[in-house]
């Protein structure tokens, strides 16, 4: 038998998914040698029986190759680099009607938008290659680093405006990580649902000292999803209405009790005036002055392009680049050219939706909706923000909006929903 299953494995290019087949070999082996004692034979005698019905060793390593070979999703990548190309397209056409205004920044705009698309590339085609599965066999481990780094970060990174910039790299990096963490307290009952619950507050927390009110929110948005998602596949058993209970009885507790705390300690009260305004332009967006300013200048802004006048402030240049640049294609470039774009952006939503769904690992599968509804979040809000439903926030358009965080975001989590299709027929529950 061992000799039968060495040549089969020799058959086999990846070295990965050669113990899972050669087990599952071996006890379809086993099982078939105990029947055949069970009719008389002997023990060798069965063996022998047993590996001669299973075939020629060279023909099943070989389709057992062709089977579990990794598997790269083309029709994703070429997705990928499609609205890679539309962004460095569109954003060159920026610089070009507005390139005077750009005049403070260290680099050309178009030449840092390039170069970090570049990197973004090799990160994700570096990640897709790796085994996704690592983060979930290394969660607790990784989240523990990602925990220090922002701490750290906070101890070291530049203030700008009383927020640290970069501290949207920590919050949605928390996202696959938790994936992992749900994956590895599965089957442990009430104890593994309150630790992940633990897992969560505190990684919503750690983002909330930036303070980064949007990334805390969106990064618990997307965690609820996750555990309540895990909760009705019964991860934790078969108590889905209690574990419902725990989980929503929860959060309206700690809600309750953050509010009050912070409105105890003045919070409040001695918040800057540009988050005060913000925060009630969600309530108010068309009369609160934040907004209306935005909105003006990139009125104005697409008004010049049209009259081929020059444009006076250089806040409209950065907002249109990044913030505005889906208004700044409907009202200069046209409804037609808005549309295509949306199309482009709405194809890619619906099919990375179709694959993570589709998928049949489990971590796999948990990991693949957390990254996308990040996606999809993003997207919406994004829109939202351009079109006057959203007040102006700090969410960006996948692969399109200008900024060097942005691309390394969206290009990261490109990269680990391609190595979970790339290894979807290698790795195993």
């Amino acid at each position: 038998m061992y000799n039968y299953l060495n040549i089969v494995s020799e058959q086999m290019r990846c070295k990965r998914a050669r113990p899972a087949v050669l087990k599952e070999l071996k006890d379809h082996i086993e099982d078939q040698k105990d029947d055949y004692m069970t009719a008389g034979m002997t023990a060798q005698e069965a063996e022998e029986e047993a590996v001669r019905q299973m075939g020629d060793p060279v023909e099943v390593g070989v389709s057992l190759d062709r089977l579990h070979r990794p598997k790269m999703e083309w029709k994703l990548l070429s997705y990928i680099f499609l609205l890679s190309i539309l962004g460095m397209v569109l954003q060159i056409f920026v610089h070009r009607n507005a390139g005077a205004l750009l005049e403070t920044d260290t680099m050309n705009p178009v030449i840092r938008q390039s170069f970090w698309m570049a990197v973004g590339i090799f990160v994700m085609f570096l990640i897709c290659y790796l085994d996704y599965s690592r983060i979930g066999q290394y969660a607790r481990e990784i989240w523990g680093l990602l925990l220090a780094g922002i701490l750290l970060y906070y101890h070291f990174g530049v203030q700008i405006n009383g927020g640290y910039l970069k501290v949207n790299l920590f919050a949605y990096a928390f996202i696959p990580v938790y994936a992992g963490i749900l994956w590895n307290y599965r089957m442990q009952g009430w104890r593994g649902l309150v630790k992940s619950m633990v897992f969560l507050a505190i990684s919503v927390l750690a983002v909330l000292r930036a303070p980064a009110i949007v990334p805390a929110f969106i990064l618990m948005l997307i965690g609820l999803l996750l555990l309540n998602m895990a909760v009705y596949k019964k991860w934790f058993g078969a108590e889905r209405k209690r574990y419902f209970l725990l989980i929503w009885g929860s959060v309206a507790a700690i809600s309750i009790v953050l509010f009050l705390m912070l409105l105890h300690a003045g919070w409040f009260s001695a918040m800057p005036l540009y988050q005060m305004e913000r925060i009630q332009g969600i309530f108010h967006p068309m009369e609160n002055g934040y907004y209306q300013m935005s909105a003006e200048v990139i009125g104005d802004g697409a008004e010049a392009f049209k009259s081929g006048t020059k444009i006076e402030t250089s806040v409209w240049a950065t907002d249109v680049r990044g913030d505005f640049l889906w208004l700044c294609i409907f009202r200069y470039l046209g409804k037609g050219a808005g549309i295509i774009c949306t199309i482009l952006v709405a194809g890619l939503l619906v099919y990375l939706c179709r694959i993570v769904f589709r998928q049949k690992n489990r971590l796999g599968n948990m990991m693949g909706i957390g990254c996308t509804f990040l996606i999809v979040l993003q997207v919406i809000l994004y829109v939202g923000m351009n079109f006057g439903c959203v007040p102006p926030t700090n969410v960006f358009m996948p692969f399109l909006s200008f900024g060097g965080t942005n691309l390394l975001i969206i290009y990261v989590y490109m990269g680990l929903i391609l190595s979970i299709c790339y290894n979807s027929n290698v790795v195993k529950n």
